[in-house]
């Protein structure tokens, strides 16, 4: 995505109703206050409505978007969570019936913060009219930018090394990581304390590797049989005192959820969907979004008997660790090689 065109505002107030799939919040959040900026700023707090999807009704919505702005020519409506608002044919018709009424006076954004459901019919209405959007992550030049203008509003001169720097301790590109521009704008704030004098070192301080993505990172690593790049990993690991008994149970926890969402793989359901499933069939346990997601497609080339080979494998090395026949330095090589 492009930094220069990533916020709402860049489509005026006239585009009516839309449906956005949110991959970056920070990017819908910023956008929002832009577009609050082409209001009438002594009446925005009557002309500026959100909504919880999970708490309100269509009927609520379409009541609200059909009545005038007060003082200004626009008002504008947001609906988070908006999957949640139709839970029948009769919600989703009453939306098709606004939208052929296309009024004018109204801006009204609907959202989801995550994947959308393609299959639903409600997604269906929105891309037919040409109404999806998706804010997603930005991609290596527009983060580059974003770190600099973030530099650029504190009055602080950062070469570009050191952006450099950033943008490859942070981890934010990386597909396994599930790390905000939130997160990245809070480490930003406290190295704009030290000024012009930030180093290569005072980035490491706030900047470190996430320990989920280096077990996600060693496992690729140890399916595509790159066992230097795994080591390379398991080395990080170990640097940030964890020990490898802990590691290893990582690895039996990361190989035991690869296992579920490949025999889930079938399903044709979506991430969210399949989290669901996990929950109900593992009594309730949560499951991050993105390691789902991730592990999705780390496992969509592999054969399903090799995941639940390399899983009893696993498995069966636990055993012989705790009965004392195996260290578990020997396991970790047998794994990884």
């Amino acid at each position: 995505m492009s930094y220069s065109n990533y916020l709402l505002k860049n489509i005026d107030l006239n585009f009516g109703v839309c449906l956005l799939e949110i991959e970056e919040l920070y990017l819908l959040e910023s956008s929002l206050v832009e577009l609050k900026k082409q209001l009438n700023p002594n009446f925005c707090s009557f002309n500026f409505i959100r909504y919880n999807g999970k708490k309100t009704t269509i009927d609520q919505i379409i009541d609200q978007a059909q009545t005038y702005p007060l003082m200004d020519e626009k008002k504008i409506i947001v609906v988070d969570n908006a999957m949640k608002v139709f839970n029948s044919e009769d919600e989703i018709k009453k939306l098709e019936n606004y939208l052929k009424e296309d009024v004018k006076s109204t801006a009204l954004i609907f959202y989801e913060n995550g994947k959308l459901d393609k299959r639903k019919k409600l997604y269906k209405i929105f891309k037919k009219k040409n109404k999806v959007e998706v804010i997603g992550k930005l991609d290596l030049l527009s983060y580059r930018a974003w770190i600099k203008n973030y530099f650029n509003k504190c009055n602080i001169k950062m070469e570009q090394r050191f952006i450099e720097h950033i943008i490859n301790r942070s981890h934010y590109l990386d597909k396994y990581d599930d790390i905000s521009l939130y997160t990245i704008e809070n480490q930003l704030i406290k190295l704009s304390c030290y000024k012009n004098q930030i180093t290569g070192q005072i980035i490491d301080l706030y900047f470190d590797e996430p320990t989920e993505s280096n077990i996600f990172k060693m496992i690729d690593a140890t399916i595509l049989k790159k066992p230097t790049q795994a080591y390379k990993y398991l080395s990080v690991l170990e640097k940030k005192n964890i020990s490898k008994r802990q590691i290893y149970a990582m690895l039996i926890k990361k190989y035991r959820l690869l296992f579920h969402l490949k025999r889930f793989s079938n399903l044709n359901k979506t991430p969210k969907e399949i989290m669901n499933i996990l929950s109900e069939y593992n009594s309730g346990e949560k499951y991050n979004y993105y390691n789902v997601s991730n592990g999705i497609q780390l496992v969509k080339n592999v054969p399903y008997n090799n995941i639940a080979k390399k899983q009893k494998y696993i498995l069966d090395l636990d055993y012989r660790i705790k009965t004392g026949r195996l260290d578990i330095d020997t396991a970790l090589d047998l794994i990884i090689v």
